[in-house]
């Protein structure tokens, strides 16, 4: 997957004259490939999943927390439930900018909830990505609060609709 970080994805769609509206979030652009094609030439339903982790991850390790720190501090993320909702088709060539928000967390953190708007050139919603999700301890195995610090990577990319969940 092709991508770029979310500034250079800001710089070009604002070089490029881009009409999209400029959302608060964290955004990649990605490069719709062949092989993510299904038999009916659109993006294969996986693919929005993969892209949305993919996303999410790379806002971490923008923000330093990649798996060598998380690890460090005994801490791993896991999806818990994934919902997509399909609003209209991407088809092959191009880019679609992943865009990604916070819209939840728990009190004391160790749950969460994000959504990721797959969006077309054009400027329409493809796909939305739902994802709840929790920190683990890596020793544990169970749920647990993370490091403050890295609770605090979603403050720049809450969503309007944040909630206490």
């Amino acid at each position: 997957m092709e991508t770029v970080s979310s500034a250079e994805a800001s710089a070009s769609s604002s070089a490029e004259g881009s009409s999209q509206p400029v959302l608060p979030g964290y955004r990649q652009t990605v490069a719709v490939r062949l092989d993510e094609i299904d038999f009916n030439g659109h993006l294969h339903n996986t693919k929005y999943l993969e892209y949305s982790s993919h996303t999410r991850y790379s806002h971490l390790v923008e923000s330093g927390w990649d798996l060598r720190r998380m690890k460090e501090h005994g801490v791993g993320v896991v999806a818990l439930s994934d919902e997509i909702q399909y609003h209209r088709e991407v088809g092959i060539g191009g880019l679609v900018i992943v865009h990604y928000n916070v819209t939840g967390y728990s009190e004391d953190g160790s749950r969460w909830r994000s959504r990721v708007r797959v969006i077309r050139p054009d400027g329409v919603v493809a796909a939305t990505v739902i994802t709840h999700g929790a920190w683990i301890g890596l020793q544990s195995r169970r749920i647990q609060s993370p490091p403050a610090a890295l609770v605090a990577t979603a403050d720049p990319i809450r969503s309007d609709d944040f909630e206490v969940l």
